[in-house]
């Protein structure tokens, strides 16, 4: 299945959102862009369990500033 040009723009827009939420140390605008239901997997595998417990455990203390060379984020975004 391929997607329409529309789609991926929306799916840009999404990384771009959490990337600049990400860099901000925004866990409320961060997890905005999971569905109510999501399903999380840190990096430790802790599995967090909807968009509110993705906010309410990815707290601004503990979200790392990302200033290195260009951030994945920026590497998802700007691939084709």
């Amino acid at each position: 299945m391929t997607g329409t040009p529309e789609d991926e723009a929306a799916i840009r827009s999404l990384f771009e959102l959490q990337g600049e939420a990400w860099k901000a140390a925004d866990a409320e605008r961060f997890a905005s862009a999971f569905a109510e239901d999501a399903d999380f997997i840190n990096i430790r595998a802790h599995t967090l369990r909807g968009r509110e417990e993705i906010a309410r455990h990815l707290p601004r203390s503990s979200i790392p500033s990302i200033e290195a060379p260009q951030s994945r984020w920026a590497n998802c975004v700007s691939a084709s």
